[in-house]
Parts: C-alpha cells; structure tokens; sequence
C-alpha cells in the first residue's frame, strides 16, 4: 500500500468489510474525528473534510492509528 492514494471509501470497506460502503465510510469517519491527535496529524499532511482520498502519507498515519487492514 505504500505509495498509493485510496478512496475514502475502498478504505473504510477495508476495515468494515460486513456492512454496506456508505456505513462503513461513516463508521471510519467517526473513528478518525474521534482520535483529535489523528486528526490533527491528518490536517497537518493536507487532509480536509472535502477530500474524497487519503494521500499516501495520511493512509501511513491512519494504518499507525487505526492498524493495517490489507495485512
């Protein structure tokens, strides 16, 4: 997964993989803007509310937060 940008949602499928994508998209939002310090690293790395992908740097900050799980 390093060097890659990755949709919102095929990320939050990743983590929720039993339930619709738009749930698991909310789920995963939840999760991020809950962890303040995760977010504000995000912010730090260029994320905003409206960004539709997560940069390769804010995928590594959330794999750090949240765990990999493509392994």
């Amino acid at each position: 997964m390093k060097n890659c940008f990755i949709s919102k949602t095929d990320l939050a499928v990743a983590y929720f993989p039993f339930i619709n994508q738009h749930a698991a998209r909310n789920k995963l939002m939840h999760f991020i803007a809950a962890d303040a310090r995760l977010m504000q690293q995000l912010e730090n790395a260029g994320y905003t509310r409206l960004c539709r992908q997560f940069s390769p740097k804010q995928v590594e900050l959330i794999f750090e937060h949240l765990g990999n799980p493509f392994s």
